[in-house]
């Protein structure tokens, strides 16, 4: 079997991508927890190296997220990661630099959830086609998604319209985040407790 390294580093959400590909891969990968400043590092049995996480989660994507070859679900995949960074990285990356108000990016992130909210009237995830069985189960675009989203899912501003504005996000985002290949990744340990906290509301009431 075609085997490959992932240099990653856990607290950052790039390489929690490459990290949730790789768990869901039918790939052998090795893991290494650390990387240099410019990011993760796919190393290739074949001495070829991928960084970009696009790339790095393209050729993971095997196992659980893979589907029969279809251009048209392919093509689909590359439209929502590219999605994630023209529209949500900006936000992420605003909230973690100098900045305390992210008030420049705030105005596309709304944007882009709205446009996420439209995307699940009558889907519960962002890639179809794939067959009635397929469509029930999240694919790597959604996770590719959700993680970006993380930040701004614990923004107060956004927080306070989840569940008015934006509950069909809010639905989809706990549904991928409750997912198995991101358990046990300690960034995401307060957004999963969320999730958890949620879903005893929803017993309980």
């Amino acid at each position: 079997m075609f085997s490959c390294t992932l240099a990653h580093d856990p607290t950052r959400l790039d390489s929690v991508k490459c990290l949730a590909a790789a768990r869901g891969s039918d790939r052998c990968v090795y893991f290494l927890e650390r990387e240099d400043e410019r990011g993760p590092l796919l190393k290739l049995e074949t001495g070829a190296e991928l960084r970009d996480p696009k790339a790095v989660c393209l050729f993971l994507s095997t196992g659980e997220f893979s589907r029969s070859y279809d251009l048209a679900l392919h093509c689909q995949v590359l439209q929502w990661m590219e999605f994630s960074l023209s529209e949500l990285r900006p936000f992420r990356e605003e909230l973690s630099s100098s900045s305390s108000s992210a008030s420049a990016s705030l105005a596309i992130l709304e944007a882009a959830l709205d446009c996420l909210e439209r995307s699940f009237k009558g889907r519960e995830f962002l890639v179809v086609g794939g067959g009635r069985r397929r469509d029930r189960f999240p694919s790597l675009a959604d996770v590719f998604v959700a993680l970006d989203l993380v930040p701004a899912m614990m923004f107060p501003l956004v927080c306070g319209q989840l569940a008015r504005r934006w509950k069909g996000v809010r639905r989809w985002h706990q549904k991928v985040m409750a997912m198995d290949v991101l358990d046990r990744i300690e960034i995401l340990r307060p957004v999963r407790t969320a999730v958890g906290s949620f879903r005893r509301e929803i017993q309980v009431n």
